[in-house]
């Protein structure tokens, strides 16, 4: 048997478990025998952008027939399936965490596409929108959009990822980060922010629109989009978590 794992760092089987399978900087190969781990590769991701199925296929050249991951979107399971390739829904935080876990038979057993985390409660502070439905909350997850300004009273900014300011609200403790968006390259730009996105563990984001290739690589990682309205961030996460928000 051969366990592919997607991680972000480059450090063995202590590697950190990436968010997205498919837009990660790395991979573990694991070869097991018996039950017993013989092989350990690590293995640089040789797409920087992709298109459906190229990963799996990938992947399936490697001799992979298992595959443990925490973000993933349906399609790309069957993409899997359909190769043969199992797929794990992880419960570590680490390559290591993750093998040992599958081996001894710890694995989660919930739909993988799913990336919720069922099991621990959520505290939203820090802003006023977040003392809505904790229950609506907890289905969205850690929320992304795009604003002019560094505050969630800023208007939303209709250029998803040439936005001048992403604010990622996490969906465990309420916090709100702000990340400065100064992209240069001219093409590319909508797929490696939704992987930057996903490594962060986001799950939902509020956008006017998305190109194709982002709309594919968000479905890869999971994540759901919906269509920004005209408003300020808070407003648009009151809509979002109302319900009243309309899914790209």
């Amino acid at each position: 048997m051969k366990i592919g794992i997607p991680v972000i760092d480059e450090n063995g089987m202590d590697s950190t478990l990436s968010e997205h399978f498919g837009r990660t900087a790395f991979y573990v190969f694991a070869d097991v025998e018996d039950n017993k781990i013989e092989k350990i590769e690590l293995v640089r991701n040789p797409f920087e952008q992709h298109g459906p199925g190229q990963i799996p296929n990938w992947v399936a050249e490697n001799g992979v027939d298992t595959m443990i991951v925490k973000g993933i979107g349906t399609r790309a399971i069957t993409f899997f399936t359909n190769l043969g390739i199992k797929v794990v829904k992880a419960t570590g935080d680490t390559a290591k965490d993750c093998l040992e876990d599958y081996l001894s038979g710890k694995t989660d057993d919930t739909d993988p596409a799913c990336n919720h985390n069922h099991s621990q409660g959520h505290e939203h502070q820090g802003h006023e929108a977040s003392e809505k439905s904790e229950t609506c909350k907890k289905k969205y997850g850690t929320v992304a959009l795009t604003v002019k300004d560094k505050s969630l009273d800023a208007q939303t900014d209709e250029r998803f990822a040439r936005g001048k300011y992403i604010v990622i609200i996490n969906g465990e403790n309420g916090t709100v980060e702000f990340l400065e968006n100064n992209p240069v390259e001219e093409h590319g730009v909508g797929p490696k922010m939704i992987g930057t996105l996903a490594n962060k563990g986001v799950k939902t984001i509020i956008a006017k629109s998305l190109g194709q290739n982002a709309t594919l690589a968000a479905q890869e990682a999971g994540i759901t989009a919906y269509e920004a309205e005209d408003g300020s961030g808070n407003e648009n996460l009151e809509k979002l978590w109302s319900g009243k928000l309309k899914a790209l």
